[in-house]
């Protein structure tokens, strides 16, 4: 068992809850906060939350409160329809997600792209529920599948855009992440002035302990 640090948690938890404290603002961006990725971010107070993400969470929580409601008013949806629906979706989502077409779309564009991504999610996790089977564990294995393989084929297709940026060359960190690293920087100082005054030492294994442990199990 950890210590415990004076307001009663572990100190594990208690340095989680520190970077939080500090990393919270971009921990949802996923993307650098300069100009050029303005279009894919969504400021919400002093809060950066990736636009694309968004999209896909509000469409998967769509279709849990259609479930939610279908079953409180009595709504019967057949499974058959179901699976049409998310056949159908699936299929608009993984052709327009395809890189080579993807990277020509519009920025709106791509939002419904990324919703219909959350529509498919979520019915799919619908399916399991209602009628599991070969075909939906086909289906499954597709989106998966095209999951590993789309984001590889778009990195070595796509040109880098901080390549064309001003600040490429220089040695400093760039504007769009030195928000980020300063606040990383203030956690780090604060965890580090807790671990000298607590005189703390955090167990890290190493991979050869971690071999070690696994043999002699």
């Amino acid at each position: 068992m950890l210590a415990k640090t004076p307001w009663g948690i572990s100190k594990q938890w208690y340095f989680n809850r520190l970077k939080l404290k500090h990393c919270y603002w971009f921990y949802l961006a996923h993307k650098p906060l300069c100009h050029p990725f303005q279009h894919d971010l969504i400021k919400i107070g002093h809060c950066y939350i990736c636009r694309s993400c968004s999209w896909v969470y509000i469409a998967m929580t769509t279709i849990i409160v259609a479930y939610y409601l279908s079953d409180l008013y009595n709504i019967y949806i057949t499974p058959d329809l179901i699976w049409t629906y998310t056949l159908t979706i699936s299929l608009y989502t993984l052709i327009l997600s395809f890189p080579k077409l993807y990277h020509y779309c519009s920025r709106a564009f791509r939002d419904v792209i990324r919703f219909s991504l959350g529509l498919t999610i979520g019915l799919n996790l619908l399916l399991w529920l209602t009628i599991p089977s070969v075909k939906v564990l086909m289906l499954t294995s597709v989106l998966l599948i095209s999951r590993y393989y789309y984001p590889r084929l778009r990195q070595s297709q796509s040109p880098d855009v901080c390549q064309h940026c001003p600040e490429y060359n220089q040695t400093q960190i760039c504007s769009g992440f030195r928000q980020q690293a300063q606040a990383i920087r203030c956690y780090e100082q604060q965890a580090t002035e807790y671990l000298l005054a607590t005189a703390y030492q955090p167990l890290i294994k190493t991979k050869n302990q971690s071999r070690f442990n696994q043999t002699n199990k």
